[in-house]
């Protein structure tokens, strides 16, 4: 059965509502969270067809083990994804290790850092103008400094 598998969940907002489509779309949805109150309002989850207890979510090697049995059990894992900032990163290693979906982790690095992202993007023609700077390092003067710079 293909599956996606989902690391973390928040009961509303933009994960909730990836795992509502990925059941709308056919998949069977596994969601590992270190949430135990998850477990006792499981009927709150329609849309998760498996619900799995993991006391820390950034234990990859467990995470990754916990993947593996389900494969084993006949699980055709077409995703390892998060939508949750502190698992992203966790879940593209994933992906990675058991070779299972196209993102890249040096698209999700590049996606997290803004600097890098703006980087870049910089020469494309729709990229606004941006500069970097230390924090409370900006001269008295800098108003007049940019001012040519944005329209």
């Amino acid at each position: 059965m293909d599956t996606i598998v989902f690391i973390g969940c928040n009961k509303s907002g933009t994960s909730r509502e990836a795992l509502k489509a990925a059941s709308e779309m056919g998949y069977f949805t596994v969601l590992y969270t270190d949430r135990l109150k998850f477990l006792n309002q499981r009927k709150e989850f329609p849309e998760v067809h498996q619900l799995i207890y993991i006391k820390s979510l950034e234990d990859k090697n467990l995470l990754i083990k916990e993947i593996q049995k389900l494969m084993t059990a006949g699980k055709n894992v077409k995703a390892c994804l998060s939508l949750i900032d502190p698992f992203v990163s966790i879940a593209v290693d994933i992906s990675e290790t058991l070779q299972v979906g196209r993102i890249t982790k040096e698209a999700i690095v590049i996606m997290e850092n803004k600097a890098l992202f703006r980087e870049k993007l910089k020469s494309l023609p729709y990229t606004p103008h941006f500069f970097f700077t230390i924090k409370n390092n900006l001269s008295e003067d800098f108003p007049n400094q940019r001012k040519n710079t944005y329209h």
